[in-house]
């Protein structure tokens, strides 16, 4: 069986895994039995008290600043956050996880799990899943947000909810948004206060009341955080949220609401996110209200403890001297619960740290108790009898049982009432610790099932990778290596290398072996094929190869490549390095006249990645840039293949007008998608079907062509990736479907031009780079696929620990690349590209090598620069990049230089010692002559037709 006929058959079990995975119906595994915070107060009296309960909060308000970073919070202190820590109650900083584009840490926060957002994925697409948050068990919620995020909120019981669709603002609006998202809140409450239907309701107890404000992370992203306006940005939203507590003073006449000010994430300090880097999920909180502590002096011991970058943060905030909590976000949701005396929400995994209550022994071990017994009943639940054959396969494990988890509940519980208050904390924290670390237990089962079979989906990805890309890099068609037996043998040593490789990517623990162990293997990888290609690298010295044509551009590219490697360490917009290649490439190619034109346009898509990331200037640069990857159909059909209507069939014009027609509709749906996708009442049902139809259509696209390598990019790429894209965090499926209907567009039409011009096909590799990593976000994918092995991360196991590591950056790093790699080789087998593959490995293995980078000089949990600990890998890293990029310059060196061995024979024989008096025009049009020659003779006689070609394939 050819190694191909097995990928199809992986390539089948993977789409099965991947459907497996996702078909669990997260309905059938979080059903739990609610436990309410009044349930400990049942049967009690004052007498048999030491003291009584405390009084929680009637209200709980909640006041996010998305994208508020905690080091530009706590450096910058402005005078509202300043008062409300020395006077008024507690702070700290949230670890949040890392942030994607459709909010899941606004989720975590109400909802006190990381599995939520892939189960609103689930839900969006039509599962029975029910969000569970703390606004689902209040009398009452009062919500102020985006349109676009209005639908987290769409099934919440009793909810009135006001916003702003802030993709309608203008530039000059948008750092206002905050005072018009809380004026608009405070309106809604204004209102409902008079409304007869709520009115008795909101002067109760049990309201909830919710804000997003989103200009601290329009500001950051377009100014950076620690800049001037980002800091009055963030005082800005301290502001509103000051605003509302005197509102709420005002109307109720009273001090009966807790607030909580925060964010759902952070922020890089180059105003970027969806990385695991520490100041994107670092994040402030200041806490104040009733049933929580008051503002306390750090101890001696306190500030010894903490590490050098807390001292610095706080020290430069001149907040130093009070003691501070440090938080996972999971944990919000179980304390606004207690705070308000209400259910916990069914799945919540957040353990309550009660330093932040108020210091009532008995309020402070009722509410571990609620906690503990909230996550006794999910962990009752989790082993119950589930239809799905995947949570049965995994959930086994340590036996629970339910009389026994009853019997110790009622035995705290009648310490509490027997005023052992501290005993009973001791007593509920260890239950606590025990019924969340058996709940861990099974997720994290659960997480290796799971992680197994993304394994395997990840080798049958490597299989089809291999089976393509190995075989004909090393053999190109049986010319281009001349080592006896070598090639076959070589392509199996690395399919086992390679299986090697993903499998320590994926369960060595020890972070800092792995990554030298896996840089060496792409070293020996990279290495291989260099050295067997091209044996004798000191001819390409010899030809003073510096003085060819193109050799500016090749020096430009091999320059920006370098240059690469520097600005993805700062910057996640690596897409700017293959723009800037295509670019070059089309101003290298054209004539004088249209270099102009070119050069516009590439300025224009140059600077995508740091314009403002308003909706409107994404739509103009994508209209732009489409435009110039995919050109005017008319311009090209007339202009550049030649084709006039009046010499084509019916056939060919309905063709032509079919795709034609299937393009401009594109453009059109993606202008309009993301207005038409989500509103308040919650997803277009007519564009998701709009979707399915786009995501049918390249399928259908290659019976409308007369070329076949389509099929290919479909069966290979298509197949493979869009499952995955699919359920990612940060991509919709109409954005992804949309794209690939588009890419097969474009593909279609190079086919056409390159056929009448040869010398364009110099642009294929930076157009399917920038198509591989183009998304309406202009981050690339890369944020996509990390997002989704983040979500597995933290929907099994609660949190990114080092172990997990090793997935998130294989995960991240290799799979993006691999796919852009994979669709340019399959481009260039299918047009016989003549250039070396050298540009594209390198791209691949740059970017690859540069998250390494990054990763080994990452911060930790703790807020410490861990560079030290990784030292060895760095230093290997940088060792190994300086030998695959030294060995890489003469085959960059060689790129459009079409030197025939032959032609340069008799060029000798002629008295020719020196390559500047070759005439290279001259040799391209004996080159063509050859080609020719060898077509015609192509039926009569292939074994006539080996020679000449291995000669063409040497050049």
């Amino acid at each position: 069986m050819k190694i191909r006929n097995v990928f199809f058959v992986i390539l089948l079990f993977q789409l099965f895994s991947i459907y497996a995975i996702i078909n669990i119906d997260p309905a059938q595994i979080t059903a739990t039995i609610p436990i309410k915070t009044q349930y400990f107060y049942k049967n009690q009296t004052k007498e048999s008290l030491n003291e009584p309960p405390i009084k929680t909060a009637k209200r709980v308000a909640v006041v996010l600043l998305d994208g508020c970073q905690a080091d530009s919070f706590f450096r910058d202190l402005g005078s509202d956050a300043r008062n409300i820590i020395e006077k008024k109650g507690v702070f700290g900083i949230s670890i949040s996880r890392p942030p994607t584009i459709t909010r899941p840490n606004l989720v975590t926060a109400i909802s006190g799990n990381y599995e939520t957002l892939f189960d609103y994925v689930l839900h969006y697409i039509g599962s029975d899943f029910k969000l569970n948050t703390w606004l689902h068990h209040t009398k009452l919620s009062l919500i102020s947000c985006q349109l676009e995020d209005g639908d987290l909120f769409d099934e919440i019981p009793n909810t009135k909810r006001t916003g702003y669709d802030n993709e309608k603002l203008t530039e000059w609006e948008y750092p206002k948004q905050d005072i018009m998202m809380m004026d608009a809140l405070i309106d809604l409450i204004g209102e409902t206060s008079k409304d007869a239907k709520y009115s008795e309701t909101l002067q109760g107890d049990k309201i909830g009341i919710f804000s997003l404000l989103t200009s601290v992370d329009w500001i950051g992203h377009k100014f950076r955080p620690g800049s001037e306006k980002y800091t009055k940005g963030m005082n800005r939203g301290v502001g509103e949220a000051m605003k509302l507590e005197n509102y709420l003073k005002d109307l109720f006449n009273d001090e009966d609401t807790a607030f909580y000010i925060g964010a759902d994430h952070g922020m890089s300090f180059v105003g970027a996110h969806g990385d695991h880097e520490y100041h994107q999920m670092a994040t402030p909180f200041l806490m104040w209200g009733p049933g929580l502590n008051k503002p306390e002096l750090a101890s001696k011991d306190d500030i010894d403890q903490r590490s050098e970058y807390y001292k610095e943060l706080f020290s430069a905030g001149k907040i130093d001297q009070y003691k501070f909590s440090k938080i996972n976000q999971k944990q919000i949701a179980p304390l606004l619960s207690v705070l308000n005396g209400v259910e916990l929400p069914t799945e919540n995994l957040g353990k309550l740290d009660i330093n932040l209550l108020d210091p009532n022994l008995h309020f402070r071990s009722a509410s571990l108790l609620a906690n503990g017994v909230q996550s006794s009943r999910y962990l009752l639940d989790l082993k119950g009898e589930h239809p799905s054959w995947l949570t049965r396969l995994v959930l086994s494990g340590k036996k629970v049982n339910k009389e026994d988890m009853e019997q110790r509940i009622a035995d705290i519980q009648d310490l509490i009432r027997d005023e052992r208050y501290e005993k009973a904390i001791r007593e509920t924290d260890q239950f606590l610790d025990e019924s969340l670390g058996l709940i861990f237990k099974l997720k994290k089962k659960n997480a290796n099932v799971t992680k197994t079979l993304i394994l395997l989906c990840y080798i049958a990805c490597g299989f089809g990778w291999l089976a393509t890309f190995i075989p004909n890099v090393l053999n190109h068609e049986k010319q281009a290596i001349k080592l006896k037996g070598e090639g076959n043998n070589l392509k199996y040593e690395v399919l086992f290398w390679f299986t090697i490789l993903i499998l320590v990517s994926f369960f060595i623990n020890e972070f800092q072996i792995t990554r030298i162990y896996v840089l060496s293997l792409f070293l020996i990888f990279f290495l291989r094929i260099i050295f067997i290609n091209h044996p004798n690298i000191k001819t390409v010295i010899k030809s003073k190869v510096f003085l060819q044509k193109n050799s500016k551009s090749n020096i430009f590219i091999f320059a920006f490549l370098i240059v690469d490697i520097i600005i993805s360490y700062f910057s996640t917009f690596w897409i700017f390095i293959p723009i800037l290649w295509l670019i070059f490439n089309v101003i290298d190619m054209l004539e004088k006249k249209h270099k102009i034109y070119y050069l516009i346009t590439g300025i224009v898509l140059c600077g995508f990645p740091i314009l403002p990331r308003s909706l409107s200037t994404q739509v103009f640069v994508l209209f732009i840039g489409l435009l110039f990857l995919a050109g005017v159909p008319i311009f090209i059909m007339k202009k550049i293949l030649g084709i006039q209507f009046s010499e084509i069939n019916l056939k060919q014009r309905l063709i032509y007008g079919f795709q034609i027609i299937l393009m401009v509709l594109t453009i059109f749906i993606i202008i309009k998608a993301k207005a038409d996708t989500k509103n308040a009442k919650g997803s277009s049902e007519p564009t998701r079907y709009l979707s399915l139809t786009f995501l049918i259509l390249p399928f259908i696209l290659p019976f409308f062509t007369d070329s076949d390598y389509r099929l290919k990019i479909i069966s290979y790429f298509y197949a493979t990736c869009c499952p995955i894209l699919l359920f990612s965090n940060n991509s919709e499926p109409i954005f992804i479907s949309l794209y690939f209907a588009l890419l097969m567009i474009i593909l279609s039409l190079i086919d056409k031009i390159v056929k009448r011009h040869p010398q364009i096909i110099s642009l294929i590799p930076p157009l399917t780079v920038i198509l591989c990593h183009f998304s309406m976000y202009g981050q690339g994918f890369s944020p996509s696929f990390s997002s989704l092995s983040l979500e597995f991360c933290f929907r099994f196991v609660g949190g990114i620990k080092e172990e997990i590591m090793i997935p998130i950056v294989f995960t991240k790093l290799i799979v993006p690349h691999f796919f852009t790699v994979l669709i340019i080789y399959v481009i260039y087998k299918k047009l016989d590209y003549p250039q070396p593959k050298s540009l594209w490995l390198l791209y691949f293995f740059a970017n690859l090598l540069t998250g390494f980078f990054i990763i080994t000089t990452d911060v930790s949990p703790d807020g410490n620069r861990q560079t030290h600990y990784f030292t060895k890998a760095l230093i290997s890293a940088m060792i190994i990049t300086f030998i695959i990029l030294i060995s890489f310059i003469p085959k960059f060196l060689l790129i459009n230089c079409q030197i025939d061995k032959i032609t340069l024979q008799k060029s000798k024989k002629s008295g020719i010692e020196d390559f500047d008096d070759i005439n290279i025009d001259e040799i391209n049009i004996d080159i063509e002559m050859k080609k020719e020659k060898v077509n015609q003779n192509d039926n009569e006689n292939s074994n006539d037709n080996e020679l000449p070609l291995k000669e063409i394939s040497n050049i």
